[in-house]
């Protein structure tokens, strides 16, 4: 595998040997209006990945079910470098980074098969929980005993704030109700879901508070997002997705959001994150 990007440790951006692997091909149904995938899929590659690497060290589905706790993620971080589209085959890895005492660090990163270029690399932090209290609880020792800690963690991505010479929108408000079928098996919304919709937030803030020539996102990359999952979220709750943008000339802008519970204000998730702008950008890169 190889990679095409401005950070510094580019070697950390490769999946080390251990990782656990798997390949994909990308469908029809997991790309969007620009043909490429989202970050929404991204995450759901992370997560399917995830759980087939534990599945394959005796960890599955039934045996936390059996011991009653689950995975639960606290914080992403991702790196887009480049779109991938329909038809297009990929290799996904996964590895654990570190333990902690109720928690772990696992990387992911994703590919394209033909040229080894890199199309995103992520860092997650898992919480360990009891399924039943929805608490964090330690680690077994069968089970962090069973994992190969590998190491290699992605660099943090550092955001850079807003200058004196950005121009913010105002912070544009999306609403929402979360749906039965956006839950998963810990009954709650899952991870994904919060990303798709902080892109759809984001498309209505770009669409209503922007001037025209500031009014379209690009698809390319590189595109950087930090997302913070602070509660659950239960279907039928009555949710705000508020959004804050701030335009610049050049390449990217950068955005500052959050989903807010719409009875009571409690934030469920914090993101931040670099977008392209289309007129910068032009549609889904190959590279």
């Amino acid at each position: 595998m190889r990679h095409n990007t401005h950070m510094d440790s580019t070697t950390l951006l490769d999946a080390p040997p251990g990782a656990f692997t798997q390949r994909t091909r990308v469908r029809s149904y997991e790309t969007g209006r620009t043909g490429a995938i989202s970050i929404g899929t991204m995450l759901r590659y992370f997560e399917g990945i995830a759980t087939e690497a534990s599945a394959a060290l005796g960890f599955d589905f039934h045996w936390y079910e059996a011991h009653q706790s689950a995975w639960v993620v606290r914080e992403m971080q991702v790196l887009v470098e480049g779109g991938a589209g329909i038809g297009d085959e990929l290799g996904l890895a996964t590895w654990v980074a570190s333990f902690k005492r109720v928690q772990a660090q696992r990387e992911y990163a994703i590919w394209r098969q033909d040229n080894g270029h890199l199309v995103a690399r992520a860092s997650a932090r898992w919480g360990y929980i009891d399924r039943t209290r929805l608490r964090p609880v330690p680690l077994p020792e069968d089970l962090a005993g069973h994992f190969p800690v590998l190491g290699h963690a992605m660099p943090p991505l550092a955001l850079t704030r807003p200058s004196a010479e950005e121009r913010p929108s105002g912070e544009h408000e999306w609403l929402l109700t979360a749906r039965d079928y956006e839950i998963d098996s810990q009954q709650h919304i899952n991870n994904a879901v919060y990303a798709d919709w902080l892109l759809e937030g984001l498309h209505h803030a770009l669409a209503g508070d922007l001037p025209s020539e500031d009014n379209a996102l690009g698809s390319g990359g590189p595109q950087v997002y930090q997302i913070e999952y602070l509660q659950p979220t239960l279907p039928g709750e009555a949710l705000c997705v508020a959004t804050t943008v701030w335009a610049r000339s050049t390449a990217e802008m950068k955005v500052s959001q959050r989903i807010a519970s719409q009875r009571d204000g409690g934030v469920r998730v914090r993101a931040r994150s670099e977008q392209p702008r289309a007129s910068v950008a032009g549609g889904v890169i190959r590279s």
